[in-house]
């Protein structure tokens, strides 16, 4: 679990929904691709924390 700070999570939770709209079917458990979504989701706040530093 890693903490999105208020100014990240307009983009996190894009990130996910957007995710969860394209993958999510009737055929693949909705926890697995909510999994997938939420580690999207990270990777992506991460890799904008290190470009702000950067």
């Amino acid at each position: 679990m890693m903490t999105i700070f208020t100014n990240e999570w307009a983009a996190w939770e894009a990130a996910a929904v957007g995710y969860l709209l394209k993958h999510a079917s009737f055929g693949q458990p909705f926890e697995d691709t909510a999994i997938a979504a939420s580690r999207l989701a990270d990777a992506l706040i991460l890799e904008m924390r290190k470009r702000q530093r950067a």
